[in-house]
């Protein structure tokens, strides 16, 4: 399974997605010369449009069977989904200087975006707007936290100090050596459960 990194993406419920439209959806993702676009379902209740930059569209073009490669984010937002998350949970996985950032409502898939943050102080800046946006108070918000962070660096601490309860993801889609930290690698770990993905 082939995650793709993409440049701009959007949801559009099922309800809505006509695989003939898709052009008029990828409008909204200011396609440039050269990029691909790829719509796949999310979940049950959504599709996803992304775009992929020229350079991986044209170096996986033709080289891999599009049924294995998926929507980068998929497979943790599918772990998180099948983990039960409280609609008090913020899920954050931090990818050098990105962080993408979702929640859930019921158990569906409420909101999922991608930042950009250069400073502790932009990614608690982020996480705060977030919860804001869902009319949730930080005192009551858990934060799970995935990707490139460790137990009390500069990012966990700045999170600490605006949220109720800050931890470390410890959901493990495969078995790990002991030396590999579940959270550190999750993104990548859980595209096993994009098995039957397909894209168009």
């Amino acid at each position: 399974i082939i995650g793709l990194p993409f440049t701009g993406f959007t949801f559009v419920p099922l309800s809505l997605f006509n695989p003939d439209k898709i052009a008029d959806f990828a409008r909204f993702l200011d396609v440039k010369p050269g990029e691909k676009i790829f719509s796949q379902p999310m979940d049950e209740d959504n599709q996803v449009i992304f775009k992929v930059d020229a350079d991986i569209a044209s170096a996986i073009d033709g080289k891999f069977i599009l049924r294995d490669i998926v929507f980068s984010p998929k497979g943790w937002i599918t772990a998180a989904a099948d983990d039960n998350p409280a609609d008090t949970g913020l899920y954050l996985n931090i990818t050098g200087n990105r962080v993408g950032i979702l929640n859930f409502r019921d158990g569906k898939l409420r909101f999922f975006n991608r930042f950009e943050f250069e400073t502790a102080d932009e990614l608690a800046y982020y996480a705060a707007f977030v919860t804001g946006e869902l009319k949730q108070q930080p005192q009551d918000i858990t934060v799970v936290v995935s990707g490139d962070v460790l137990t009390g660096d500069e990012n966990m601490k700045r999170l600490s100090e605006f949220f109720g309860k800050v931890e470390l993801n410890q959901l493990q889609p495969v078995a790990l050596p002991d030396q590999a930290p579940p959270h550190t690698v999750l993104s990548l770990t859980a595209l096993s459960l994009c098995g039957s993905s397909v894209a168009n």
